[in-house]
Formats: C-alpha cells, structure tokens, sequence
C-alpha cells in the first residue's frame, strides 16, 4: 500500500470515527435532555401533591379548619356538607392524591413494576369510586387520564353488577 492510499484511508477513519463521535454525543445529550425533563416532571408532580396534601391534612386538623377549607371550596350545587361528609371528602383527596401520584409514576415508566403499580391502583381505586361522592372527587381537578382510569374502574363495576 502506497502512503497516499495510508493517508487517504487514515483521512476517511478519521472522518468516520468523528462523525460517529459526534452521533453518540448527539445521542447522549438527547437521553440525558429526556431523562432530566421526565425527573423534573414527576418532581412537579410530586410538589404539587405533597402542597395538596399539606392543604387536606390542615383541614382536618380541627372542626374550624374544615369549616375554613369548604368554605373556600364548597360542594358544587352551595348544599353545605356535614362535618362528617367534609371530613370525609378531605380524606379522600389525601387517598386520591397518593393514587394519583401512583398511577402518574407507573405511567412514566417509573415504578418498579409498572403493571403491580396499575394493579394496586385499580384495587384501591376501584374501592373508592363504588360511592358517588368519591366518585364525583376524580371527575374533577384531577389529571385527566387519572379520572379517565377512575371511570373505567367504576363503569367496569356498574357493569358488572358490583356497585
């Protein structure tokens, strides 16, 4: 071989081996730029949540507080809630919130079984949801595929009698 021919394939290695580099590297940015937005979402997510659920337990940490929060948020219709009925809806949301959360991770791909993560969802969702009151909860100011989830579990019961 000819030291020119050396230098051309040389040349064209080189070129090669750089624009591979550079593939990788686009590559890589690409993954990490993905990864980052996801974790920054469910650390979103996740604030949101846990500021919810500070609001719920601050509203059931005595009978005034509960008078404050439906106050500020009333049952749709202006028919006042019991003491009992708000306390109820309260706890609720502090139950839906955690679902919800949950059934964001596994969506995300972030739960270590995706599928054992549903399951409980469902079970747990699926308990919640035989009544109107809880139901009507994750109809609104919920993602709308969680509520999407929460009405399938509920008409899947009704059909099936189980309600």
């Amino acid at each position: 071989m000819t030291p020119e021919k050396i230098a051309a394939l040389t040349g064209v290695a080189q070129t090669v081996i750089a624009l591979a580099t550079l593939i990788v590297t686009a590559a890589v940015t690409v993954l990490v730029y993905v990864g980052t937005k996801a974790i920054a979402r469910i650390e979103h997510d996740r604030g949101i949540r846990d500021a919810w659920n500070a609001i719920d337990a601050i509203a059931l940490s005595d009978e005034a507080m509960l008078a404050v929060a439906e106050s500020l948020m009333p049952q749709p219709g202006g028919t006042p809630r019991s003491v009992e009925e708000a306390r109820r809806k309260w706890f609720a949301y502090m139950i839906l919130n955690a679902l919800s959360s949950t059934y964001s991770a596994a969506r995300r791909r972030v739960t270590r079984s995706r599928s054992d993560a549903l399951a409980t969802c469902a079970y747990h969702v699926g308990i919640l949801v035989q009544h109107d009151d809880i139901y009507a909860l994750t109809q609104e100011g919920y993602n709308p595929a969680f509520a999407a989830f929460c009405r399938e579990i509920r008409e899947k019961q009704v059909g099936d009698g189980s309600s």
